[in-house]
């Protein structure tokens, strides 16, 4: 044996020596070794970042998703309690709350334009002629549903002919009327409200028909009474920022009783009168109609 085969057994001996012996257990009924558990395996470490690894950030969060796009809120949209103003310190339409334009103005008083009646008087003839009397309304919304409207109108007619250095007074006449109504709202909603309205009117009239010398002067006079009912729409302007003005067209039924007369002059002769009744339908609604009394014009104040 050479010393370089001797030195490679020298070797493997020790190895043979220092190496640990592994007990392992058998099984008394098979025979076989038992295994020992295997252990499980160790979650990798992450590398350092002096070593390339992550520099200390935050990982990525997932997307969020898209939130659903809010509807524009239209003018009713508003809730109570929100107001806009509207430049003459009222609050739109209902000023944006929800409520109609007929809702808000409960409690208010409403001023204006009810119609013109047309009061008889005699004239020189005998027979009627008539006098305007525009008449001036106030209506009170006591709820949603029942109002008052009481109004007055007044009239006059007179003057004077003049030719050179004469003058000639004409025949004049002065006229009143009472209204009283009833309005009913039947349904509303926005600027919008139906309404039926019971309603009377009384007006007389009186005057003087003049004649050449004042024995011949002789006075006139007139009564008007009529009773019926009107419908209508009436409209509240709160889609442009002005819901306390309203206008409103009607059709009616009325019946109307008319007496008209002259008495006798002081000079002598007879006086003459004239009486007439009539049940009739009439229309308004034109939008000019309100300066020959057909529409009725409102401003309520609150």
């Amino acid at each position: 044996m050479t010393s370089r085969t001797l030195r490679l057994a020298l070797i493997a001996l020790s190895c043979l020596v220092t190496l640990p012996a592994v007990a392992q257990e058998v099984d008394p009924e098979t025979g076989d070794f038992i295994l020992p558990p295997q252990q499980p395996a160790q979650p990798a470490q992450p590398t350092p970042w002096y070593a390339g690894g992550p520099t200390g950030t935050t990982p990525a969060q997932p997307a969020q998703p898209a939130q659903p796009a809010q509807p524009a809120r239209t003018y009713d949209d508003e809730r109570p309690g929100q107001s806009s103003n509207t430049g003459d310190g009222s609050s739109p339409s209902s000023a944006r709350s929800g409520q109609s334009d007929h809702a808000r103005v409960v409690g208010g008083v409403g001023l204006g334009f009810v119609g013109i009646q047309q009061v008889p008087i005699g004239d020189s003839s005998g027979a009627a002629q008539f006098l305007s009397a525009p008449t001036i309304g106030i209506r009170y919304w006591l709820n949603e549903t029942l109002a008052i409207e009481p109004g007055i109108g007044l009239g006059y007619q007179g003057g004077n002919l003049t030719a050179g250095s004469t003058s000639v007074p004409q025949d004049d006449g002065f006229a009143m009327t009472l209204h009283f109504g009833i309005p009913l709202a039947l349904f509303h909603e926005g600027h919008f409200a139906f309404e039926i309205i019971p309603e009377i009117n009384f007006g007389f009239a009186t005057g003087t028909a003049y004649g050449a010398i004042s024995d011949q002067d002789r006075g006139r006079s007139g009564i008007l009474f009529s009773v019926g009912a009107r419908a209508g729409a009436e409209l509240q302007f709160g889609f442009m920022g002005i819901p306390n003005l309203s206008l409103m067209a009607t059709v009616g039924l009325a019946f109307q009783y008319v007496s008209a007369g002259i008495g006798a002059p002081r000079s002598g002769g007879d006086g003459a009168s004239v009486n007439q009744w009539s049940l009739a339908t009439s229309l308004q609604g034109e939008p000019w109609d309100i300066f020959i009394g057909s529409l009725t014009a409102l401003y309520y104040f609150q």
